[in-house]
């Protein structure tokens, strides 16, 4: 149940902050901002 919890957190994360690190962890592609 907390694996689950976690990735719901994470992709809850990936939507609400907008910066794809979920959806990175899948598509293999991170997108990194101007401070990075």
């Amino acid at each position: 149940a907390f694996v689950i919890f976690h990735i719901y957190i994470g992709w809850h994360n990936d939507i609400v902050e907008r910066n794809g690190l979920v959806s990175s962890i899948f598509s293999g592609y991170k997108f990194f901002g101007s401070g990075h």
